[in-house]
């Protein structure tokens, strides 16, 4: 994305980043399939090729005969590079759908430890999207208080900076050295005092609708309302080690392909829920960013 406002690009590099490093991840057990499936083809077309045959029964071939195998697969790596060169990334990307992933679904149906990993990838891979989304959403929040108007501050300042209800032993722990200057960076000083809470999803609405307006909560918040799926499948893997409970049960309740679930059962999450969960996080993550461009970019303050 091309933003206006130069304090946001570095944010926006480590958010597009991380939602990089989680697509990569989401492909590598394809991938890997993919790979040694194509390998596993050209060592035995060069076995075929150089000896006639083909046997079950692990056989050692002669120094002679090794070296002539590896040369046919060399000859069947080289024409896969030139097809693959002259076809761009569509070759690796079909490979991987028509090889890898069929080949996976098959472990999946067939092997018991397939299945517990790939389990583990998926929960993986909606926490890593979570942890991205949260950084964000908090990240934007602080620039757009360092940098913004001063009724954003305000709002803020009225809801979150007051003083703590415990006692005064409390702020004597801070180091106010470590702590940005309220007057410098409002937004930093609050990140840094961690006055404001944003590892829960109702806690970053209320940050966003307290300085913005309800109304731009919603609108943000609204463009793809599986976030709320995200952060509940999240919550539930996380805290209850992905055993559905009450409060998982209720919050996904309007999601079809969650709320089959009963209490005490396993989440039990397949591919195809966890990429729109994780593409949600992409799509309101992106909203946010593009949002706080725009309002940055035209009232900044001086």
């Amino acid at each position: 994305m091309t933003l206006k406002s130069p304090c946001l690009k570095e944010v926006a590099n480590a958010w597009n980043e991380n939602m990089w490093r989680t697509s990569s991840f989401c492909l590598f057990p394809s991938e890997i399939a993919a790979t040694a499936l194509h390998k596993q083809l050209w060592r035995d077309y060069a076995v075929f090729k150089v000896t006639g045959k083909l046997t079950l029964k692990e056989k050692r071939f002669s120094e002679k005969i090794e070296k002539a195998i590896s040369k046919e697969v060399e000859k069947c790596k080289e024409a896969w590079k030139e097809e693959f060169f002259s076809s761009g990334m569509n070759a690796a990307s079909e490979r991987r759908l028509t090889i890898g992933v069929e080949h996976i679904n098959l472990l999946l149906k067939t092997e018991m430890g397939a299945m517990q990993s790939m389990t583990n990838i998926l929960y993986s891979v909606v926490i890593e999207s979570w942890t991205a989304f949260e950084t964000l959403a908090g990240d934007l929040w602080y620039i757009a208080l360092d940098r913004g108007l001063a009724e954003w501050r305000k709002r803020a300042g009225l809801r979150y900076d007051k003083p703590r209800a415990t006692s005064d032993s409390d702020s004597s722990t801070i180091d106010v050295a470590t702590i940005a200057d309220p007057q410098n960076g409002y937004g930093s000083f609050l990140r840094d005092s961690e006055k404001v809470p944003f590892q829960k999803l109702p806690n970053i609405k209320t940050a966003y609708g307290t300085v913005f307006g309800k109304q731009i909560q919603r609108k943000l918040f609204a463009k793809d309302a599986y976030i709320d799926a995200l952060s509940a499948v999240r919550n539930v893997i996380t805290h209850k080690a992905g055993i559905a409970d009450r409060k998982y049960v209720e919050a996904v309740k309007t999601f079809p392909e969650l709320n089959t679930v009963p209490k005490n059962k396993s989440i039990g999450l397949d591919g195809q829920i966890v990429r729109k969960l994780r593409n949600s996080a992409i799509i309101v993550g992106n909203e946010l960013v593009m949002f706080l461009d725009e309002q940055l970019s035209n009232r900044a303050k001086p």
